[in-house]
């Protein structure tokens, strides 16, 4: 199987030793979205202290994570993306990240987000996105993805769809 537009530090595998990895496809960032009228100038975590974080039921915020365990920062879960945002929206969080990737589509899926939020200047962080592969993928299978991931890489529709999102090749 193959999972697409992953990064290894979410499986734990920084090292890129457990599981079959592409090339970096693109790079992308985690934004921080504030209600309207929030007055936070986010440069890194410390500036959450006293705040509530909207995030996804499940989702690992590794940098954010020890200030919530530590009481500094709130943070209210909501089973999906969307619950997430529309609780940003509707005042009951402060904050929720969001890919830079993302952002686009859910413009267009909650138009309202439109007026209702800002986008930190700063991002949450930056990263890049593989293709992450299964091991026992058959050898020939593998090989055709990768080679389809360098094609991408230096296809100028690529490049143009990334730059149409603020996205950039990797």
């Amino acid at each position: 199987g193959c999972v697409p537009w992953v990064n290894p530090g979410w499986f734990g595998d920084e090292a890129m030793q457990r599981f079959v990895w592409s090339a970096p496809v693109m790079n992308d960032e985690d934004l921080v979205l504030q209600r309207a009228g929030l007055a936070l100038d986010y440069r890194g975590p410390a500036s959450l202290h006293g705040l509530t974080v909207g995030g996804v039921l499940g989702h690992v915020y590794a940098d954010i994570d020890p200030a919530v365990k530590a009481g500094r920062v709130r943070r209210e879960d909501a089973v999906s993306t969307e619950l997430s945002l529309r609780k940003l929206l509707r005042g009951r969080v402060d904050v929720v990240f969001l890919s830079r990737s993302g952002l686009p589509w859910w413009l267009q899926r909650l138009p309202e987000l439109q007026q209702g939020v800002v986008v930190a200047p700063v991002p949450r962080q930056s990263f890049q996105r593989f293709l992450m592969l299964s091991p026992q993928m058959q050898a020939a299978t593998r090989d055709a993805v990768f080679d389809g991931v360098a094609q991408m890489r230096s296809n100028p529709g690529w490049r143009r769809v990334l730059a149409r999102y603020g996205l950039s090749p990797a």
